[in-house]
């Protein structure tokens, strides 16, 4: 172990990069489906809600927010507040990144 960092095969540091540019070219696939991505956080931000827990834990994660003003609100109930061909174009759009991660990840397996 260098500085506290742990040794991986020059395999695993090629999957590492294929997943992280996998991870950001997320914003490609939601092109795709005629989306954008208005924001992103830093890699370094802290993160909040549900997934805070998990970056403590040294946890990697992606997260998808939007600027609805009724989220996490009584308000944001079906199916006034769902847009069903806007959440289907965005579920199509990750499962088509999702599908590519998993190639990446079956290449080494």
């Amino acid at each position: 172990m260098i500085d506290g960092l742990i040794p991986i095969t020059d395999e695993q540091a090629k999957l590492g990069q294929e997943i992280l540019k996998t991870l950001r070219g997320v914003g490609s696939f939601v092109g795709k489906q005629g989306l954008s991505v208005d924001a992103k956080e830093q890699h370094s931000s802290r993160a909040r809600g549900e997934t805070a827990a998990i970056q403590r834990g040294g946890g990697r994660f992606v997260t998808l927010a939007c600027g609805s003003l009724v989220f996490h609100n009584v308000a944001d109930r079906w199916p006034e507040a769902v847009d069903v061909s806007l959440l289907a174009r965005y579920s199509t759009a990750l499962a088509h990144g999702a599908h590519r991660l998993v190639g990446c990840l079956s290449a080494v397996t």
